[in-house]
């Protein structure tokens, strides 16, 4: 949630310190990656929108798979007001959505994990 507290470049570096501690903690789990969604504050988004890039970046180099709650939320027909509760958390129908996609990813997961 502080993301905008670091630069992009030290962000990225300790996400990437995050993802090896818990690849190291725990080797037998899948990692997946989560975008956080839109807020409504339209300046806000565009503080963050850069971080956004950086967690995409870490997916590919990592190889890891990633739930981009922002595209979910964006390309939704339900407006960004309507999937927040308060601006910035997601409200039921927000969380639905992103429970939705996060069941999809595990199921692409499991269908290509041995």
């Amino acid at each position: 949630n502080d993301w905008a507290t670091l630069t992009t470049d030290a962000f990225k570096q300790k996400y990437e310190q995050f993802v090896a501690e818990l690849k190291v903690k725990n080797p037998n789990s899948e990692l997946f990656l989560v975008v956080e969604p839109p807020v409504k504050d339209i300046a806000t988004n565009n503080q963050t929108f850069p971080y956004r890039q950086v967690i995409l970046d870490l997916s590919k180099e990592h190889q890891l798979p990633v739930i981009d709650a922002w595209i979910i939320f964006i390309n939704d027909p339900v407006p960004l007001t309507g999937l927040l509760a308060d601006g910035v958390n997601p409200n039921d129908k927000g969380y639905g959505i992103l429970a939705g996609e996060v069941v999809k990813k595990f199921q692409e997961r499991l269908l290509i994990t041995p």
